[in-house]
């Protein structure tokens, strides 16, 4: 498959997990490195531990449930499976990579 030309619905799935993927770690990201509180006048900042909420906890969750399922399309999908068991993988994975612009493969 190396000269042929990728599949569009195969370059959406791996734009999917590209974008589901990101998406999880922003959120993370976000929460994680969001200012801690400001001390009253006069006091110690304290080193404070990031305790996500419920509410956090579960939308983080829906956002690596959203992943998992791109994931799945991803490695689902005829042309992958193919390559899999072709033992190509490397080649189709580098392709696709470079194709939805995905940080460090362009």
């Amino acid at each position: 498959m190396p000269t042929d030309e990728l599949p569009a619905d195969l370059i959406a799935c791996q734009a999917a997990f590209q974008d589901a993927h990101a998406a999880v770690a922003a959120y993370v990201d976000a929460i994680d490195n969001a200012p801690a509180d400001e001390p009253a006048d006069g006091a110690d900042p304290a080193p404070h531990r990031r305790v996500w909420s419920q509410e956090q906890a579960q939308e983080l969750e829906r956002l690596r449930a959203v992943r998992m399922t791109a994931l799945r399309a991803l490695w689902r999908h005829p042309v992958v499976v193919e390559s899999m068991a072709g033992g190509s993988w490397m080649s189709l994975h580098t392709r696709l990579k470079k194709e939805v612009g995905a940080p460090g493969w362009s």
